[in-house]
């Protein structure tokens, strides 16, 4: 008897995640992520990126997996879900892309640039990093998960958001929520 069973999906790769938020006064006006990777998926990028096969990687041989990387983040929007009162804002684009290795060790950041500083005061304004197709698990740093540049006007609290699933539904995204009051 031939039968099928959903199995439940696992990631493939981790990757830590700190967000820090540049504010001025109760208005967000850029995000910075920085993203750390698991040390399977950095020791292959580390492979692939080394194409002479010298255990190094020279300035050209980086700037080629930098490009190579940034058109695969690129087509699926970097992992990056934004909503501003329960909604996608598009005022928005990705800048300061970089991808390299630190110790061998991939480490990934970019900035959140938005057109005009998003008042976050009496608003709701989340932050979701996930991958629906990859099985990427990014998580959030344990210690430093947030930070506040240019004072801390506002708060910000981790949560499962329930109303957001993948992996089949059976995934919910770490999200960020940034409160200001």
């Amino acid at each position: 008897m031939l039968f099928s069973v959903k199995t439940p999906a696992h990631p493939h790769i981790w990757i830590e995640s700190s967000t820090s938020f540049l504010m001025e006064k109760k208005e967000i006006t850029a995000i910075n992520v920085k993203w750390v990777y698991d040390e399977f998926y950095s020791s292959a990028s580390f492979f692939e990126a080394d194409i002479d096969s010298d255990n190094t990687i020279s300035i050209e041989e980086n700037l080629k997996f930098l490009d190579t990387t940034y058109e695969e983040m690129k087509k699926n929007n970097f992992f990056t879900h934004l909503k501003l009162d329960k909604k996608e804002p598009d005022n928005f684009k990705i800048t300061n892309f970089d991808a390299r290795f630190k110790d061998k060790i991939l480490i990934i950041s970019f900035s959140i640039l938005f057109s005009e500083p998003i008042n976050l005061l009496k608003r709701e304004f989340t932050v979701s990093f996930y991958d629906k197709s990859y099985f990427t698990d990014i998580y959030f740093h344990e210690e430093t998960p947030v930070s506040f540049q240019g004072g801390k006007s506002c708060d910000y609290k981790l949560y499962e958001d329930m109303t957001e699933t993948y992996y089949y539904g059976m995934v919910n995204p770490e999200t960020i929520k940034v409160i200001c009051q």
